[in-house]
This record gives C-alpha cells, sequence and structure tokens, in this order.
C-alpha cells in the first residue's frame, strides 16, 4: 500500500469488493458527490458538545439565531476519518461487512472485541470502545462528526439489524448530539434496552 493515496487503497480493497458506489473518501477538496444533503453547525467548534451560551440558546429556540451552512468546508483535516462520506444503505452494508462479514478474518473481529475497554467507570452495559469500535448493549457501533454532518451506524449482531443515522446538524444549540437522541428513540421504538 505504500505510496498509494488512501482513496485508491480504500476504493480497491475495500469498498469495489463488496461493490458499494455512495461511499468513498472526498480527499482534499469540499466537493462531496451529488445529490448530497446542506450540512450545518450552530457553532464553529469542531468538536462539538458544548452548549452555546444561554441567549444564544434562547435565540436559537425563538428562530432568531440560525446554524451555520458548513456545507463547502474541506472535511481532509480529519484524513480518512473525516473526508469519508456515504449514503446510509452503504453505509450499513460496509459496516456489516467489517463486523459480520468479509473485510475481516474471524480472529481479527473477535480480537477488536475483546481489547475493547470501558469509556468511563466500568460497567459492563456502558460504552465500551477500542480499534475504531464501539461496543453498546447489543450493539457494536461507531459514530463520526464533521461540521455539519454527524453519523451513527450500529449492528446487533444476535440479530443481524443494522441500524444507520445520518444528521446534516452537528451539534444542538444545548450541546447534544442529533444522533444520539434519534439512536435513542429508534431503540425505544424497538424495545431494545440501552443504559442511557
Amino acid at each position: 500500500l505504500a505510496g498509494t493515496a488512501a482513496g485508491t487503497a480504500f476504493r480497491t480493497l475495500l469498498l469495489d469488493p463488496l461493490k458499494l458506489k455512495r461511499i468513498g473518501l472526498s480527499g482534499a477538496s469540499a466537493d462531496l458527490p451529488g445529490p448530497h444533503p446542506r450540512g450545518y453547525a450552530f457553532a464553529h467548534d469542531p468538536v462539538g458538545g458544548a452548549p452555546l451560551p444561554a441567549t444564544q440558546r434562547s435565540a436559537a429556540a425563538a428562530g432568531t439565531l440560525k446554524p451555520v451552512d458548513r456545507t463547502m468546508e474541506n472535511p481532509s483535516f480529519a484524513w480518512t476519518a473525516g473526508a469519508a462520506y456515504s449514503n446510509a444503505s452503504d453505509l450499513a452494508d460496509y459496516f456489516q461487512a467489517m463486523v459480520d462479514g468479509p473485510l475481516l478474518s474471524s480472529a481479527t473481529r473477535a480480537e477488536r472485541i475483546s481489547e475493547m475497554e470501558a469509556m468511563g467507570a466500568p460497567d459492563p452495559d456502558g460504552v465500551h470502545y477500542g480499534y475504531g469500535i464501539a461496543r453498546f448493549g447489543p450493539y457494536l457501533m461507531y459514530s463520526g462528526a464533521v461540521p455539519g454532518y454527524h453519523a451513527l451506524v450500529a449492528y446487533d449482531p444476535s440479530k443481524k439489524n443494522t441500524i444507520v443515522i445520518l444528521t446534516n446538524l452537528m451539534w444542538t444549540p444545548d450541546g447534544g448530539a442529533p444522533v444520539a437522541r434519534i439512536f435513542a428513540d429508534v431503540n425505544i421504538a424497538l424495545g431494545v434496552r440501552t443504559k442511557s
């Protein structure tokens, strides 16, 4: 792989064998293949999660403070983690192939799961993370964001179900992640118990 551009390596080794067409790396450009949604954020905080000041939260609730359009910002600052793009269907297929399919050997998949560590206080039902994947409740999952966009993909190996949530708002004015709120609502609707 030495000397091969990341986008080419991803396409050749991962995406083409799975016949995925609407997933890839945008490279050093802000251009995304169309059609695509516009991406928004309330603050210029690339890490996010911090609430806006009270006056700005009130203005956002009243509709007088609008999120900023971040669509044309170049996501390559986060290199392969942030410059990835996908539609929901290809993301679901890619993630399933990675956690329960042909992309990794069963030994590698088992090692990724066995090496996970608790995020925060040790709790067998809490979030565990390692090697670019998390475990939460029955799910193996990953979530990522760049200014204007946020994605979450979760796969339940026992039921072979995949949940994909894509939003075009990175953080809410109170510092919450829209994908987390939607994921919680989806789990309530599915009757899946997870810790909040």
